[in-house]
């Protein structure tokens, strides 16, 4: 079953989007004292989150500027 403490790092793992394979294998090296590894891996799914993000903030842009288009027809109306 795991330490505490893996049950808590695994639980922080899967908060932040690693799936059951990835988690297992940043636990061994967690516990192989592969530090530089670890690392590795949490970069790289920072990366595809900062990647998500972004393409998130392109598609809320996108809506406020519909929305301002909408607020200024709607002004010019009245």
């Amino acid at each position: 079953m795991g330490t505490i403490e893996d049950r808590e790092i695994g639980g922080c793992l899967s908060a932040c989007g690693l799936g059951a394979e990835q988690r297992e294998r940043y636990l061994a090296l967690a516990r192989g004292g592969q530090t530089k590894e670890q690392m590795w891996l949490l970069w790289r799914r920072r990366k595809a989150l900062m990647e998500e993000l972004h393409l998130v903030q392109k598609q809320v842009d996108r809506i406020d500027f519909l929305l301002r288009s909408l607020e200024r027809a709607d002004e010019i109306k009245e």
